[in-house]
């Protein structure tokens, strides 16, 4: 949301933070650029990563080539 409000200002961040109902949980700090500091625990941060990865980066699928090529 930091990002939107960043690229495309106040009324499109605070827009989509509405969509979101976030902006009563965090306040103002939605549209800081800079976040806290991250202290994941590595062993569950790779966890995630791994159970995530088929959401966000799934696996190729085969193309049929037109043209018949083997």
């Amino acid at each position: 949301m930091a990002l939107v409000w960043h690229l495309f200002g106040d009324e499109a961040g605070r827009a989509l933070a509405a969509g979101w109902d976030a902006l009563p949980l965090h306040g103002e700090s939605l549209f800081a650029l800079l976040g806290p500091v991250m202290n994941d625990d590595p062993a569950v941060a790779s966890r995630l990563q791994d159970a995530w990865e088929p959401v966000f980066l799934p696996a190729p699928q085969a193309v049929a080539d037109p043209l018949g090529a083997q």
